[in-house]
């Protein structure tokens, strides 16, 4: 009976260290209860990016563990910040107080998605957002060789609706696309039709109002800043009215 109960013990013991071994290891995935209050989230947004906030318009979460916050700057900047579940804890990856479009790509366990997002300020009267896709021409030639490359344009009209900021997700058709691009461009040689980044896939946005008169979808402020501290982001360009292919 005596070696029974230290056996039942040693096996207690063992299990208690498994799980003070591996709990912490999946705690990554793991949620809180309840995010930081509002105050808790504009002293870590000052903290992160130095920007004062005066209030947070919404808290959009995208999934569990990624929150968008567009918000207003105590000098009426309207910026956003990205807020991710990392490290067990609720950590700022993102501040700006421009509120240009940007592309957040997400990513955890088999998912992998994007989404643009942007806050920009009610006087500019934008209505909708034109997204686009963008990979221009190309021809080379040597060495009694050519080689053309079509060019690639693909749009995805988004409203506002009564809100100046907001979430969109990219298309499967459009994650799909980028991505076998990427594995294009990873399986090329080194030789005349060596890629190059400035000839990829690119995204790119432009502004509209009711009347479909062109906006820049851009807020003008003479010290807006943007600091990343971790999250997963892509630039898009501005597009002039005229850019792209004019079909």
């Amino acid at each position: 009976m005596r070696y029974k109960w230290i056996w039942s013990l040693v096996v207690v013991l063992i299990i208690a260290i498994c799980l003070l071994i591996f709990l912490p290891l999946n705690e990554e995935q793991r949620t809180p209860s309840s995010l930081p209050n509002e105050n808790q989230l504009k002293k870590m947004i000052l903290e992160t990016g130095d920007v004062n906030i005066k209030s947070i318009f919404e808290q959009m979460a995208i999934d569990d563990n990624h929150i968008f916050m567009p918000h207003l700057s105590s000098d009426n900047q309207y910026g956003y910040s990205l807020l991710e579940w990392k490290k067990n804890k609720w950590e700022v990856t993102y501040v700006t107080s421009s509120g240009q479009p940007l592309l957040w790509k997400i990513t955890g366990g088999n998912k992998s998605e994007s989404y643009f997002i942007w806050n920009l300020e009610t006087k500019y009267k934008i209505d909708h957002l034109t997204f686009f896709m963008n990979k221009h021409r190309n021809f080379r030639s040597g060495w009694g060789v050519e080689f053309y490359e079509p060019a690639i344009q693909i749009e995805e009209v988004v409203s506002l609706g009564d809100k100046p900021y907001g979430i969109h997700k990219v298309t499967d058709e459009w994650e799909r696309i980028w991505k076998a691009t990427q594995i294009k461009v990873e399986e090329q040689e080194e030789d005349l039709f060596t890629f190059n980044n400035e000839e990829g896939l690119h995204f790119g946005v432009k502004g509209y109002d009711r009347e479909n008169n062109y906006v820049e979808p851009y807020n003008y402020y003479e010290n807006s800043s943007s600091t990343s501290s971790g999250a997963k982001t892509e630039y898009v360009s501005i597009l002039d009215e005229w850019d792209g292919e004019q079909w």
